[in-house]
């Protein structure tokens, strides 16, 4: 019997397809969206938040990503909008 990890891995393939083939797909094009992959939410989600301002130690643990891989990957496309302090 293989280990515990190689059953939950085969799981967790499986109910990623089942997602992708059944919801994901379904939503995409009832919306009429081109296809894309579910992954690519997860650097939109990255890019809004560092744009809105989310403080990037957050975004990094909320996305298992370090803070310089953030900044490496996803902070270029970040509209700056630096703020001066009211005096």
């Amino acid at each position: 019997m293989p280990p515990w990890w190689v059953e939950a891995l085969h799981c967790w393939i499986i109910f990623g397809r089942y997602f992708r083939n059944r919801a994901w797909t379904t939503i995409i094009d009832e919306l009429g969206i081109d296809y894309r992959k579910p992954y690519n939410t997860r650097h939109t989600f990255i890019s809004h938040a560092l744009d809105m301002g989310m403080n990037p130690l957050e975004v990094a643990q909320l996305t298992r990503h370090d803070v310089q891989t953030l900044y490496e990957n996803y902070a270029g496309s970040v509209n700056s909008r630096p703020r001066l302090p009211e005096l």
